[in-house]
């Protein structure tokens, strides 16, 4: 998903488009949520996630999802902690040391939208992302546990697995101006 105003993703794009399969979709609303949704019901396949443009994968993350979902008992999302590039731990949450299964009281210390994986049918059946809120909104944040406490409510598990890092700039954790 593009939400720029110009064509700066284009060289990427074609630097590995004869390597990988890519839609570049482009928007002109600028609200992370309506992209996250546009781009989920264009994607292919069963597992949806959700990488910030600032993120990249550590080694082996897609291996460990896709074990992970492959399970007998596996849940319908899944999420994980945050290093910085340098590899240390991440400030933009409380990550748990241990595995955790997540309910209404852990959503808000062990998930984060960018480091989530889900099932695409148990997406479609909260009807994704509520786009009022998260960046582009005057809620500009929560979206992830929003989405994850709706999950919970229909009946869907998820669970945090310390080992799923996502490599993400630390940003600064004051709700001041």
């Amino acid at each position: 998903m593009d939400q720029n105003g110009d064509d700066r993703l284009a060289p990427v794009v074609a630097e590995f488009n004869d390597r990988l399969s890519i839609l570049h979709l482009r928007s002109s609303i600028r609200k992370c949520n309506h992209a996250r949704n546009l781009g989920a019901s264009r994607a292919g396949g069963d597992i949806l996630a959700f990488p910030d443009d600032d993120c990249a994968y550590t080694k082996d993350i897609l291996k460990t999802v896709n074990r992970t979902f492959s399970g007998v008992r596996s849940p319908e999302f899944i999420t994980g902690s945050v290093i910085t590039h340098e590899g240390h731990t991440g400030r933009s949450g409380r990550w748990k040391a241990e595995e955790t299964v997540i309910d209404t009281h852990t959503v808000w210390t062990c998930l984060i939208e960018f480091n989530f994986f889900i099932r695409r049918h148990a997406f479609n059946a909260v009807g994704g992302f509520d786009e009022n809120i998260g960046p582009g909104t005057p809620f500009g944040s929560a979206e992830g546990q929003d989405l994850a406490l709706r999950l919970l409510k229909k009946g869907f598990s998820g669970l945090y697995l310390p080992d799923l890092r996502i490599i993400h700039p630390d940003k600064p954790v004051s709700l001041r101006a």
